[in-house]
Order: C-alpha cells, then structure tokens, then sequence
C-alpha cells in the first residue's frame, strides 16, 4: 500500500499539487488542481484566469468560490479522471513513476478530504482513479489524448 498527501513526500508525484503541466480544453494547466478547480465552471473566463494562477493552493482556494456548474456532482469524478490521464500521458517521466508501483494499492492519505482521501472510511476516489489510469497506461488502453 503506498499512501502519499502531498507534493513534498516520496510519492508525492501523485498528488494533484505536483507540477505537471498538461494541455487539455485549449489551455495548459499546470497541475491537475489548477484543472480540477477550473472545470467547476462552465464560464471560459474564469477557467482562463484559474489556469494562469501561480500555485495549486491559490486555485484551490478560487475553486471554492466559483459558481458551480449544474452537474458537477454527477462529472467530477470524470473531470478528475481525464486531468490524471493527461497529466500521465503528457508528463512520461511521471508515467514511468506511476507505473513503478506495481500493483500497490495508491491512497490520498488526506485527513480532511471524505470524497477523494481514504483516512476515516473516505471514499478514496482519487487513489482509484490514479489505479485505474497505471491500468491504462499498463495496457495501452483508454481515451486517446
């Protein structure tokens, strides 16, 4: 089991605060937060304005007051999985990383965090996107870029 929170630990290439910078909607992100923050929004504006933003944290923080678009619940888990599967496919250093843990189980060791951490019965949702994207990228499969 490998268990990472934050950018600074062993595994912290798995985070989202990692830098990693992607093109994905026209536009190139530099970590998956910047990404994940901006697409709570519909409003082009705004994404452009999260992408050009200094540090993870500092998107984070705008992510938060961003008027939600109306199906985020039912798309977050998608728009999490595609901005790992850029970061991965565009980052092949990181893909090679990825890939060197095997079949170990990835788990966002966040104490705070119910929905994408596992601490506390979490719903771990980001380790199991993170397993599913080291799955494609094992066999070559998923979405093309």
């Amino acid at each position: 089991m490998i268990l990472f929170r934050n950018r600074r630990d062993k595994y912290g290439f798995l985070s989202n605060f990692c830098l990693s910078p992607f093109e994905a909607e026209g536009l190139i992100w530099p970590t998956v937060e910047h990404f994940f923050q901006a697409m709570k929004t519909e409003d082009r504006q705004i994404q452009a304005v999260l992408a050009g933003l200094p540090t993870p944290l500092e998107a984070k923080k705008m992510g938060r007051q961003v008027q939600l678009r109306g199906d985020w619940a039912q798309v977050k888990y998608k728009v999490m999985l595609e901005a790992l599967r850029q970061k991965f496919r565009q980052n092949p250093d990181l893909a090679a990383k990825l890939l060197a843990t095997g079949d170990e189980e990835l788990h966002e060791d966040s104490p705070h965090d119910k929905i994408w951490g596992w601490r506390d019965n979490g719903q771990d949702l980001l380790g199991k996107c993170l397993m599913r994207v080291r799955g494609e990228l094992r066999r070559g499969t998923g979405p093309a870029i």
